[in-house]
């Protein structure tokens, strides 16, 4: 079932404007509540790595100019338009940055929970890293290897690079930096690997979590327009427990 429109939720967004940010709201939590399942319970990354960086990329994509639009709404009273939305291209990194810097500023005066917020996203050393792979393959690295094909290589690194870097800067987490050590120590043994695998895989997937919670709890909190609010509700994870 599609998002249903409530009547004129968003005073300057007509009713064919809200109905759209409502969908796009369903469609951006789906993308990256999947992406992080997959993460999450993904058995084999030879088979998982491409769905969950096409999901994640688009997902977080999403969920950044939605963010974005819904700020600059409550700017000029006007949601930015195509020309404008495309200059963002597919930089996530980039829109996150900007993103970020938006609601800091807006943070000032604002409670201890949001505050919280918004400090574990900029303290997450593995939160960087993913935006970097997912920007990456959201600009170029989905047609990477067909490019090589077509003898018109990228001046990217491949999906593969991008992943291992998002894995290293996980398994510099402590806590997984001490399993790793254990399944060096017992190489054959399959407990080991898979625990390892498991917080490492959990890992990623708590940074993307904290930088969706984030973004969607600033909504809530009035800091990206009534627009915003609506985004906080509608793209919250929470709204995933049927899945």
């Amino acid at each position: 079932m599609g998002p249903v429109n409530m009547g004129n939720l968003v005073h300057n967004l007509d009713f064919k404007l809200e109905t759209a940010l409502l969908g796009e709201c369903v469609s951006t939590r789906n993308l990256i509540s999947y992406g992080i399942k997959v993460i999450r319970e993904g058995a084999f990354i030879e088979t998982t790595q491409d769905p969950i960086l096409t999901m994640l990329s688009i997902g977080l994509e999403k969920l950044h100019k939605l963010s974005l639009g819904a700020i600059e709404l409550e700017l000029s009273n006007t949601w930015p338009d195509k020309k404008t939305m495309r200059s963002y291209g597919h930089g996530t990194l980039e829109m996150h940055e900007t993103l970020m810097a938006h609601l800091n500023e807006s943070a000032v005066g604002k409670s201890a929970y949001v505050k919280g917020l918004l400090e574990g996203v900029s303290e997450d050393r593995v939160v960087p890293e993913i935006l970097r792979a997912l920007d990456t393959y959201g600009r170029a690295g989905r047609f990477y290897y067909l490019d090589i094909l077509a003898s018109a290589p990228q001046d990217w690194v491949g999906p593969d690079v991008a992943w291992t870097d998002i894995e290293k800067a996980a398994q510099g987490d402590p806590a997984v930096s001490k399993l790793q050590a254990e399944s060096f120590a017992n190489l054959g043994d399959n407990a080991s690997f898979e625990a390892l695998l498991a917080a490492t895989n959990g890992r990623m997937a708590t940074s993307i979590e904290a930088v969706w919670d984030a973004i969607v709890g600033c909504g809530k909190n009035h800091m990206m327009g009534r627009a915003g609010e609506i985004i906080g509700f509608e793209a919250d994870r929470a709204m995933t427990g049927r899945q």
